[in-house]
Parts: C-alpha cells; sequence; structure tokens
C-alpha cells in the first residue's frame, strides 16, 4: 500500500509538471547568464609617420550571438594622433582585422581600446598600445628625388621626416654634371 501511495504522488507531480495542451514543463530552468563576448588581443605596434598599421588580425565569438552580428568598436585616447576615420574594419565572421591610420605627421602614443558587444547586452575589451615614430629617410636620397622631380610637381613633404646624415664627399657628383 505504501508503495501505491508513492507512485500515484509521483505521477501526480510528474503530470503537473506538463502543461496538458502541448507538454512543455511548467517549471524551467533558470536560464544561464548571458557570457561576454570574446575577442583576441593584440600585440603593442610601433609604425612610421604618414603610414598605416598592417590589418592587424582579430578573432571573436560570443556564446549566444552569431560573429556577423556582433559590434566591434575602436578608440584611441590620444586625439591628436587619431580620430574617428583612423579606424578601419574588414573582415567578417570570427575573423577580422583593424587597419589604424594616425594622422599625417603627427607622431606619439596612444592606447587603442576594441570593444566587442553581443545583442543580449554583453560586451568586452582589448586594448593596445599604437607609436608613431617619426619617419627616418636618407638625406641623399630625399635630395635626389627632391632634383628629379618635374618643377611642376607637387612639393615633397618635409614634416614628420628625420634626416640622417649620410652624404659622403662623391654622392652628389652626378647632379652636379
Amino acid at each position: 500500500m505504501f508503495i501505491r501511495i508513492i507512485a500515484l504522488l509521483l505521477m501526480a507531480l510528474l503530470v503537473g509538471c506538463f502543461d496538458s495542451d502541448d507538454d512543455t514543463p511548467l517549471f524551467m530552468p533558470a536560464p544561464l547568464p548571458n557570457q561576454a563576448p570574446q575577442i583576441s588581443e593584440l600585440e603593442d605596434q610601433i609604425i612610421d609617420s604618414g603610414t598605416s598599421s598592417d590589418a592587424l588580425a582579430i578573432t571573436i565569438s560570443d556564446d549566444t550571438t552569431a560573429a556577423d552580428n556582433l559590434m566591434l568598436t575602436a578608440s584611441g585616447d590620444n586625439p591628436d594622433l587619431l580620430n574617428e576615420s583612423s579606424f578601419s574594419f574588414g573582415g567578417s565572421g570570427e575573423n577580422r582585422t583593424l587597419t589604424v591610420t594616425p594622422i599625417e605627421d603627427i607622431t606619439g602614443m596612444a592606447t587603442i581600446t576594441l570593444m566587442l558587444d553581443d545583442t543580449d547586452g554583453g560586451s568586452s575589451e582589448t586594448s593596445f598600445l599604437l607609436t608613431v615614430e617619426q619617419a627616418t629617410v636618407s638625406l641623399s636620397g630625399f635630395v635626389r628625388d627632391l632634383f628629379a622631380s618635374d618643377l611642376n610637381a607637387e612639393p615633397i613633404p618635409v614634416d614628420g621626416l628625420v634626416f640622417e646624415q649620410d652624404a659622403g664627399n662623391d654622392d652628389f657628383a652626378d647632379l652636379l654634371q
């Protein structure tokens, strides 16, 4: 008799856990909290003034949001070196790229922060340091380019360049003939 009562109670409990229309459980476990999306880290970068970075590879993922629906943005902490148009994203899905183009003829350092947001309100970020150095050029090469240019050509820029002393006694002999 005792076993029969236990069996009836279990059946009543199991039957009462389901909606009779579609067999959907009335008691569902609590959903897991949203996990933050994942973004790969980038190494610090050093580039010359007047150039862009290589396309930096970034890997992104999320446990609930498709990679194409993840929002990737970038910002820098030095507005004299970087502005909104300094960041260009490429790629798709989990494999993205970032190319950074600093403001022309400016040198300095900036911390760049990448932010990744999913559609459920989760977010994560990573940062790296960008150093923009003055480009070093050969003085004799610069002078040769200057003398070889057409009189009506655009002026050759000098800002942002560091000249190194490399002229020997005969380096300009061919230009003086």
